[in-house]
């Protein structure tokens, strides 16, 4: 007569339940499937090359002298017109996709913005 072992019994114990399970909702429970997706091509958005904390807009009716010499309301007022001139140039320059235009423009612009704030008044 043949004996099975204890240890192949728990063997053949546990195959037979998995057997048993495989046909059962239990096992396709725990069988885990790819979900297909389609996305969608990303898109492209090349940012503008701005300088952070910077205005859009300077009125030049509110800038004046802060009394240092070379810098009069005439001048100020014409500080801040460049201002608004190179900044306008650089959102258009974004527009028509030219980041290196508009870096340009940019920078001219923030370095006109330093000259306005270290020598005229600029009222918010």
């Amino acid at each position: 007569m043949f004996t099975i072992p204890t240890k192949l019994r728990v063997v053949i114990a546990l195959g037979a339940t998995g057997a048993a399970l495989a046909g059962s909702s239990v096992a396709s429970a725990m069988t885990i499937q790819g979900v297909h997706t389609t996305r969608p091509a990303p898109v492209v958005v090349k940012a503008a090359p701005a300088v952070a904390n910077d205005p859009a807009y300077i009125d030049p009716g509110k800038v004046g002298s802060a009394g240092i010499d070379g810098y009069d309301n005439a001048a100020c007022e014409s500080l801040a017109n460049d201002y608004n001139t190179a900044t306008s140039d650089g959102d258009q320059d974004v527009a028509s996709g030219d980041n290196d235009g508009a870096s340009t423009n940019y920078n001219i612009a923030h370095n006109i913005l330093n000259q306005l704030n270290s020598n005229c008044l600029v009222i918010d």
